[in-house]
């Protein structure tokens, strides 16, 4: 009997819409913060994925976004993921067998293709992720941008791969739509997973790329 091919998916994740859909408790521990998201993460692909293709095998690298430096200096949820990824044992992510997440994350501000003498410090290339407005509020700056780059970057290198977005925001349509004209008719996937539903003023059309009912 041949063996089942394995499918490589790549994971990008908007952090901060994702620490809200996993209802973390604001004023819990951030490393509890962080280890639910990412257990929540994990599960909502798993589940996307076996929905897509409930035989296939599926091994998935994941691309964190967030306000990960504050300056040059991480903030405490780049730290406190950071600490949490380098203490789980992913086998026990994924709830099904025929899901592998890969252990070796990356981090947004680190783009997928970017010349070396962009990196600052030798360590991102987009540091002051994480930002005081004029109010002192904190935003995050580049964030989508980045998804975005990173997103069509892997479109164009890995056309067989599946691109899977866990984002809530729209600004992310308009890569989609292009990666998924650049992977059209070959093997790769795009597809877009995200927990609000299409209200009634939604003219985009999302058909076969918004994966639905994989949250409960």
């Amino acid at each position: 009997m041949a063996a089942i091919p394995i499918i490589s998916v790549m994971a990008f994740v908007d952090w901060r819409a994702q620490m809200h859909n996993a209802k973390v408790d604001a004023e819990a521990d951030v490393n509890e913060q962080a280890s639910r998201t990412l257990s929540s993460v994990s599960r909502i692909l798993t589940r996307a994925l076996l929905k897509m293709d409930s035989a296939a095998r599926f091994k998935v690298t994941l691309r964190l976004y967030h306000g990960w430096t504050k300056g040059f200096q991480p903030t405490v949820n780049r730290t406190a993921i950071s600490a949490v990824i380098a203490g789980m044992d992913f086998s026990l992510l994924s709830t099904s067998p025929n899901v592998v997440i890969s252990d070796d994350v990356g981090f947004g501000d680190v783009l997928l293709n970017a010349l070396p003498e962009r990196l600052r410090g030798g360590r991102v290339h987009l540091p002051g992720t994480l930002r005081d407005d004029e109010e002192g509020r904190l935003r995050e700056k580049m964030v989508d941008t980045a998804l975005a780059s990173d997103l069509l970057t892997s479109a164009v290198t890995y056309p067989k791969e599946w691109s899977v977005v866990l984002a809530e925001d729209d600004d992310i349509v308009p890569p989609l739509f292009v990666a998924e004209a650049w992977k059209s008719g070959g093997e790769g996937k795009v597809i877009l997973v995200r927990k609000r539903t299409l209200g009634k003023q939604n003219l985009l059309n999302l058909d076969g790329l918004l994966l639905k009912d994989v949250w409960r």
